[in-house]
């Protein structure tokens, strides 16, 4: 029987507009279990991120949930509504329980901070302690847990390519081995390349490491590649949920069958049919 790591339970978030409240999570129903990798789909627009930074209380106004509970289950203590939590609280799941990977890895690091300031950071902020040579030292494990040289430690960000920036952020996110990562568009701005290592990584990780992954992007390719189930948003809802193989072989919402037909193909036959089914609807 599959255990819960989060139950997310009619999450609803709102903008507040001059021309009244606009929905862009309505009523989403979700778990994730332990685990596992589980992938959110779905175009841009459709609430993804909302959704995953209403998570841990990172929503800005004119952003803010309306209603819905967050049920985060840890591996030691009794479950928590995360949206019951204080800014205190809150302060101290993330990194230590949950850690969040965000869009745009380019503007996540402290410019004028190298690297390994910035762990260091992280570690004693949440109560990681002990003489300066131990952290060093497992700050150089982490990255090389990521593909990365222990020189990466002492550079700058501006130094760093963008697909070094996301793999320091993974590197990061494992530091002080939490129970959940959510990675919202973890291969966004990145060549395909870079693509496929950073997805490799997210796999590796999760596998050695026992960490449960939440996977946004709107990358139907980086689901088939990573995750164990799906769940395909659009318009604030999730439409469709199921393992990753049956939501791929056998889509049944409409929506998802297009996010399927998006995915290029070398296949000539296949893309024409695909065209004559889109024309014929």
């Amino acid at each position: 029987m599959p255990e819960p790591i989060l139950e997310i339970k009619g999450l609803v978030v709102q903008y507040r507009t001059t021309k009244g409240d606009v929905t862009a999570v309505d009523g989403v129903d979700l778990t994730v279990n332990r685990g596992e990798i589980l992938g959110v789909a779905g175009e841009s627009g459709c609430g993804k991120s909302t959704m995953a930074v209403s998570i841990l209380g990172l929503i800005r106004p004119p952003g803010y949930v309306r209603e819905g509970q967050v049920i985060f289950h840890p591996q030691k203590g009794a479950p928590i509504d995360l949206l019951t939590c204080s800014p205190r609280q809150l302060r101290a799941i993330r990194w230590g329980n949950i850690s969040y990977l965000p869009q745009g890895s380019m503007n996540s690091l402290n410019p004028i901070a190298r690297v390994r300031d910035q762990f260091t950071d992280v570690m004693e902020e949440h109560g990681e302690r002990g003489d300066r040579s131990g952290i060093r030292d497992r700050i150089d494990l982490l990255l090389g847990e990521v593909g990365l040289d222990a020189t990466v430690a002492d550079m700058y960000p501006h130094e760093l390519s963008g697909g070094m920036k996301q793999r320091v952020l993974m590197a990061m996110a494992i530091a002080l081995s939490p129970d959940l990562v959510i990675a919202d568009e973890p291969t966004t701005a990145l060549d395909v390349t870079i693509q496929r290592v950073i997805v490799q990584n997210l796999a590796e990780l999760s596998r050695k490491f026992g960490v449960t992954l939440l996977v946004i992007t709107h990358d139907m390719g980086v689901h088939a590649q990573l995750d164990d189930r799906v769940a395909v948003m659009y318009q604030g809802r999730i439409v469709e949920t199921g393992g990753v193989r049956q939501v791929f072989k056998d889509p049944q919402d409409e929506y998802t069958q297009r996010l399927i037909r998006s995915i290029p193909t070398l296949d000539v036959n296949q893309r024409a049919k695909a065209e004559a089914q889109e024309s014929a609807r």
